[in-house]
């Protein structure tokens, strides 16, 4: 709830955005939920904003028909972390059971394997540095398409005004089927609407 009002609030003018957003921050601890979206091999966000030194938690969903993790890394070190996994054996666990999570300062948090359909929740407490970290998948090879920024900040309402949200756009591409022999457009869909005659 608290990611859908904050996804609304910055539609808003910025004057009104600002105040809402000190008031959201006030209410409670951030929870994000991030999903992988099936057959493309990315997460379903691109970008996660956080107040420095203020706990918050990442609901991860694996909608996708290949195992993923989520993992929060420190900033720059994605792809030495990346790369580190794929030495890794799937038998080769952490200390926390998780396989592919390699044994470096370098990952800050991070969730298992996780099945089709299973969903994990990753409390993050310790990111009192400001910067840019990101969040990756370690499943040998995901790394390279499978990350987003988790940018820690002291001031979340100002970093959102100078660096807003892109927009969440509709599927707006429109498939006409078509009859050679007559040149003619037998049936269009646009966006999710049915086929018209």
């Amino acid at each position: 709830t608290v990611q859908v009002a904050d996804d609304l609030v910055g539609t808003l003018p910025a004057a009104e955005a600002e105040t809402l957003r000190a008031t959201l921050a006030g209410l409670r601890v951030a929870v994000f939920t991030v999903t992988t979206i099936p057959e493309e091999m990315r997460f379903d966000t691109a970008r996660l904003v956080v107040e420095a030194g203020k706990p918050f938690e990442v609901i991860f969903e694996n909608l996708d028909g290949l195992p993923h993790n989520f993992v929060v890394v420190k900033p720059g070190t994605r792809e030495r972390v990346g790369l580190a996994a794929m030495t890794l054996l799937p038998e080769q666990l952490d200390t926390n059971g998780r396989a592919f999570i390699p044994d470096t300062p370098d990952v800050v948090a991070a969730t298992k394997i996780l099945e089709t359909d299973q969903m994990a929740t990753l409390k993050i407490s310790e990111l009192t540095t400001e910067g840019i970290y990101e969040f990756i998948c370690t499943f040998p090879g995901h790394w390279a398409m499978m990350y987003g920024q988790l940018v820690v900040t002291k001031n979340v309402s100002a970093y959102l005004k100078d660096h807003p949200l892109p927009p969440k756009h509709p599927l707006t591409a429109k498939i006409e089927l078509c009859d050679p022999r007559v040149n003619q457009a037998l049936a269009s869909t646009s966006g999710n609407s049915l086929p018209t005659p």
